[in-house]
């Protein structure tokens, strides 16, 4: 198989060659990593909260921070915003503070040194699945 790329002005097509006359267009508009949204999830909790809590259940499944019986990802809000650039930070803020306050994120301090204010999280997979159809698959 071959790829082909044409690039227009904010969007990169991906076609690639599967046989004479047939191919495939990516199934993404432009050429960067999705955000998911869980439309029943949004339902229940909210938009930005849906996305929030997907995005870091997305990071847990790297599997890399395994303290007190669970996976955690930090990062301070700054650093989230790179990966929500449509937020404010004060807006990430306010979507963190709305996930912990409900109980479906837990968020710790296991820094190394101890004036590291930088926040780590986890889910609650119990809490979510509270709230979850039953065709929602919780890890």
């Amino acid at each position: 198989m071959k790829d082909f790329k044409f690039d227009v002005p904010l969007f990169v097509f991906t076609w690639t060659y599967i046989s004479e006359g047939v191919f495939k267009i990516s199934s993404l508009l432009i050429d960067e990593y999705p955000l998911l949204v869980l439309p029943s999830l949004a339902e229940e909790i909210g938009l930005n909260e849906a996305i929030v809590l997907q995005q870091i259940h997305f990071w847990l499944s790297k599997e890399k921070n395994f303290i007190d019986g669970r996976y955690w990802v930090f990062n301070s809000y700054e650093d989230w915003s790179k990966q929500f650039p449509f937020w404010s930070v004060s807006t990430i803020r306010r979507i963190f503070g709305k996930l912990e306050e409900s109980g479906l994120v837990i968020s710790g301090n296991y820094n190394k040194i101890g004036a590291d204010r930088t926040k780590w999280y986890s889910i609650d997979y119990e809490k979510v699945s509270e709230i979850s159809p039953p065709s929602v698959q919780i890890k």
